[in-house]
């Protein structure tokens, strides 16, 4: 079995360059919202044979 739970994208300052030098905002995105703290945890005990 193979699960694939890809981590939230996020931006910082820096990560728009070439498009800008300076992004004022960073952006934390899915890990700003608890479900996705909930979605990581069941995938670790998977992973581990906990089950969920």
């Amino acid at each position: 079995a193979v699960l694939y739970n890809t981590l939230g994208h996020c931006r910082g300052h820096w990560d728009m360059f070439p498009l800008r030098d300076y992004y004022p905002k960073v952006e934390r995105c899915s890990w700003n919202v608890p479900e996705y703290y909930e979605l990581l945890r069941r995938a670790i005990r998977w992973g581990l044979g906990a089950g969920a």
